[in-house]
């Protein structure tokens, strides 16, 4: 949230002036489908630029997105699709971004996470748009990081047991979280992921 003094003092305007601003702002992004700015009131409020993807535009890249994962080259040993161009893709990640967090912008969320690697550009840009923190679980525990808690989970995928280990300055006890990643497919890193979080008193919503 920016309040109007920032953009007051920023552009030596006075508020009158800035407030017919944001009209034409907000009314030139709703006619582009770009998005909407909100206006908080109050003494802490100012305005809030959401960022949106209308239902058509959002149609239409999902068809695209399901053109190029089409594509029987993508196919690789052990019946896999290869999407990693995909998920590394600035334009795609960026509008896959403001399709996700918008299922989220009426909910009270603290935190976005993720397990490293392929996931992170995707769930950064959803907590961009949030405005919340960005929090990476890891494979294995670094040493820059401090005390971590590491529990073990079987993989969906290999049924092997594996590792995962947060931080314990990742984040503040009793949060809710969303979990967003690349790939899914016997929840194993899912329910691992839950179960991590309760070790924080945390919760997916």
């Amino acid at each position: 949230v920016i309040g109007l003094n920032k953009f007051s003092d920023l552009l030596n305007a006075a508020k009158s002036t800035i407030s017919e601003d944001i009209v034409i702002v907000r009314e030139v992004l709703e006619k582009l489908e770009m998005g909407r700015v909100e206006t908080i009131s109050g003494a802490a409020g100012g305005i809030k630029y959401i960022p949106r993807i209308e239902t058509e535009s959002r149609k239409k890249f999902a068809e695209d997105i399901c053109e190029l994962l089409k594509d029987e080259s993508r196919i690789v040993p052990g019946n896999f699709i290869y999407m990693t161009d995909l998920m590394y893709n600035p334009q795609i990640i960026s509008k896959a971004g403001v399709i996700l967090s918008t299922e989220f912008y009426d909910k009270e969320v603290d935190y976005v996470v993720t397990v490293e690697t392929k996931g992170i550009p995707l769930a950064y840009e959803v907590a961009r748009n949030l405005g919340i923190p960005l929090v990476i679980i890891r494979r294995d525990s670094k040493v820059t990081e401090g005390s971590t808690v590491t529990i073990n989970y079987v993989s969906g995928t290999s049924g092997r047991i594996q590792q995962m280990s947060l931080s314990k300055k990742s984040m503040k006890a009793k949060s809710k979280c969303i979990f967003i990643d690349d790939f899914l497919r016997g929840g194993g890193t899912a329910q691992g992921i839950k179960d991590l979080l309760k070790e924080f008193e945390s919760e997916l919503i």
